[in-house]
């Protein structure tokens, strides 16, 4: 009862809303997932997932126009590297949560969106008291410290109201990541191929049976839901046209690191 109070003496004077961000999330212990007690993984959830939902349910049933939500997610949430448990089951989960509330929210748009790298306290933790060693993900986010791939929260936030309007674009309920948008290369680099910086294998490009055509891992779910369903949420009102299922035959993919 204390949070949806809270929330209605927050906003008590606006009579609509043109952006809400939830950035609620904890980063929890980077460890191996097999020796990753539930009880933590339980307290990684409250805070990065049904905290989350508490706030998105007060402004489902609030009588409050919203125009635009998006929810801080994480290029963890698909890149499944080692030790990063937790947090990456929560962001997993917080896209999904993103995609469900689109269905309902039916004048707002929904966005998970992964920031990027930002030089804030949880990266004390990654850079200065993790093993890298054990844990080679971590060797990238050490190497960008203090460099433009880690930026002040500041400019984070810039980046993030420079890509407002893209947002809106895309389908609701759709997960983003901004390096996408701001940095086409560095997001292939890392979610399409092999990265010798961060020591391990990453995520194959899926790649369409007609030349051309293809997706890396993060946007492809989205992409062929629409394609799947021959709709796409666009958010009402963005010029995003309906999209056609594909044949059968054009359903076939391969996967390849190219």
């Amino acid at each position: 009862a204390a949070v949806p109070a809270a929330l209605e003496q927050l906003v008590a004077d606006a009579a609509a809303l043109d952006l809400v961000v939830l950035n609620a999330g904890v980063l929890g212990d980077i460890r191996d997932i097999g020796e990753t007690p539930l009880e933590d993984l339980r307290r990684v959830m409250e805070t990065n997932v049904w905290a989350n939902k508490t706030v998105l349910d007060w402004l489902l049933h609030a009588d409050r126009p919203v125009r635009q939500i998006l929810l801080i997610s994480s290029g963890a949430a698909i890149l499944g590297n080692r030790g990063w448990g937790g947090y990456a089951l929560s962001k997993a989960a917080l896209n999904m949560l993103t995609r469900l509330y689109s269905h309902e929210f039916r004048d707002t748009h929904l966005c998970a969106l992964a920031p990027g790298i930002i030089d804030t306290a949880m990266m004390d933790q990654l850079c200065d008291e993790t093993d890298a060693t054990r844990f080679p993900a971590l060797e990238r986010l050490q190497s960008a410290r203090g460099t433009d791939a880690m930026p002040e929260p500041e400019e984070a936030a810039e980046r993030i109201l420079s890509v407002l309007d893209e947002l809106r674009r895309r389908p609701s309920g759709s997960f983003v990541d901004i390096r996408e948008i701001l940095d086409p290369e560095g997001y292939a680099a890392l979610f399409g191929q092999s990265s010798s910086s961060c020591g391990q294998r990453q995520w194959p490009v899926l790649r369409r049976a007609q030349p051309d055509l293809r997706w890396s891992l993060a946007p492809f779910g989205v992409a062929y839901f629409a394609r799947l369903n021959g709709t796409s949420r666009s958010g009402r009102g963005d010029g995003i046209a309906p999209v056609t299922p594909p044949t059968p035959p054009d359903m076939r993919f391969s996967a390849s690191g190219g």
